[in-house]
């Protein structure tokens, strides 16, 4: 095979919808990382030192010094670009000597592991061109060699035909590779290169769309977890009115409330990402198309079924396949909100009835309480008077010894017993100290004398009493 090229397309999202407008995604300069490792194996110094693309300047283009591998003599060129979201390069790797003829067993110069390991998340693909005059070479078993040996894992997908030369086509992950093998001079350069930007635009709106629809696929499968963990959720919820406590059941509506939003949310991520998935693929849908329908001429003999039923069948079908998935989820999206909902208005309840069965036991035991002190100040009176009245009893106890002077011819009324008649008194001044007391315990006055004497009652009398000297000025004729 002579006029061997293999070039490496890969693309890289650089910015994601979650990064700012004017800031790129952490893992963005990996592309541009791995491009400089590949010096290390593919040992052309200029690896070391290509320009990055930026948005003043998205495009450079450099041409490789001639190396040798095996005694073969390689050159090569490396375009970089950035296309709105995304870094891409084009790497690709020549025979320098025009009449050098290699084998699919010399696939290994162009170390094709190493182009396969470069990292690009939206995927890469891998373009074999050549030239033979044995037709034997340019059959579909040679394809399949040149194939193996580029990459173990590849599968044959379809042939077609494109640039007057047959494509074979074969696909493994999130690679593609495309072989083109043809007669010396039978290529059509001239269109080749006339469209190389919508061919690049054409891989990387398929790859996009292949990358993303697989994306849409695991988010909704995310999505169906956290819907099954919500779903269960809400048979807790309904089960929390079957406590018997608005403890218990407070507390299991707090541990709702601590985990059901952040799942919730979650949920709601995982959905704005599948519509941002289909609206992905949606719009790298009809600009894949703009592309083939600028690459196609089916007058010069192209056959493009493999990305035109990409096109017409493929894409639709998945687009179609996605918006279910939404259709599928945005239904508990409205039914976790109005659980949250529900959740809350139940708490706000339940809190509002514990308080007041809070505040009623808090006012029995209030009432209790009183009840309690009332029964001990009744029991300390008791006490009081107790003690009072012993000491009245022992205070006169002397005097029952005195003797009772009985009537004569002089006193014919029997006189009382001292013993009484200090046991009378005693009563009367504990009597009278108590009543005193609790006077003045009742209405809370100061016991002072300015506060107390003389009574309000007095004063306001005695204001109200007309002096001599007004009566005489009435009476005055």
């Amino acid at each position: 095979m002579k006029h061997l090229n293999l070039s490496l397309y890969a693309f890289h999202l650089c910015q994601s919808l979650d990064d700012a407008p004017d800031t790129h995604s952490p893992d963005a300069g990996l592309l541009w990382d791995d491009l400089r490792g590949l010096a290390a194996k593919i040992r052309f110094p200029e690896l070391r030192k290509f320009t990055e693309p930026t948005e003043a300047n998205p495009d450079h283009d450099l041409d490789f010094a001639v190396i040798k591998i095996e005694d073969i003599s390689l050159t090569g060129n490396l375009s970089t670009f950035k296309i709105h979201d995304t870094y891409s390069a084009d790497l690709t790797l020549s025979l320098a000597d025009e009449q050098a003829h290699v084998y699919p067993d010399n696939a290994g110069i162009f170390q094709p592991q190493a182009l396969i390991d470069v990292t690009a998340n939206l995927g890469k693909v891998l373009w074999l061109t050549g030239e033979s005059e044995d037709l034997n070479e340019l059959e579909l078993s040679s394809a399949k060699e040149w194939a193996k040996n580029l990459c173990p894992q590849a599968e044959y997908i379809t042939e077609d035909r494109l640039f007057n030369c047959p494509l074979f086509i074969f696909a493994a992950d999130s690679l593609t590779i495309l072989i083109s093998l043809a007669k010396p001079d039978t290529i059509d350069l001239d269109r080749a290169q006339d469209n190389y930007y919508n061919l690049r635009n054409l891989f990387w709106t398929y790859q996009k769309s292949v990358v993303v629809g697989k994306l849409a696929k695991a988010g909704y499968q995310g999505a169906r977890r956290l819907y099954s963990e919500l779903e269960a959720k809400v048979q807790e919820f309904n089960q929390v009115f079957l406590l018997p406590t608005a403890e218990e059941r407070l507390n299991k509506l707090d541990q709702l409330l601590q985990t059901i939003p952040q799942r919730l949310l979650d949920y709601n991520c995982k959905l704005r990402d599948i519509k941002a998935h289909y609206t992905t693929i949606d719009v790298n849908w009809q600009n894949f198309q703009i592309s083939l329908s600028h690459i196609r001429d089916e007058k010069a003999g192209d056959k493009l079924c493999y990305w035109s039923d990409f096109a017409s069948k493929t894409v639709p079908q998945r687009l179609k396949q996605i918006q279910t998935y939404i259709d599928y989820l945005e239904p508990g999206q409205l039914l976790f909100s109005d659980l949250i909902n529900s959740i809350r208005a139940t708490t706000e309840l339940e809190q509002a009835k514990s308080d007041r069965q809070r505040q009623k036991a808090d006012a029995e035991y209030y009432k209790q309480q009183q009840e309690d002190n009332l029964d001990l100040q009744n029991h300390i009176q008791a006490v009081g008077v107790g003690i009072a009245a012993g000491a009245i009893v022992a205070s006169t106890s002397g005097l029952i010894t005195e003797p009772w002077q009985l009537p004569n011819r002089d006193r014919f009324w029997l006189p009382p017993h001292p013993f009484v008649v200090a046991l009378f008194w005693s009563i009367f001044c504990s009597v009278g100290a108590w009543w005193l007391v609790e006077k003045w315990m009742s209405e809370k006055l100061i016991f002072s004398l300015g506060a107390w004497w003389p009574p309000r009652q007095w004063i306001q009398i005695k204001k109200q009493q007309p002096t001599s000297n007004q009566d005489s000025d009435i009476h005055r004729p």
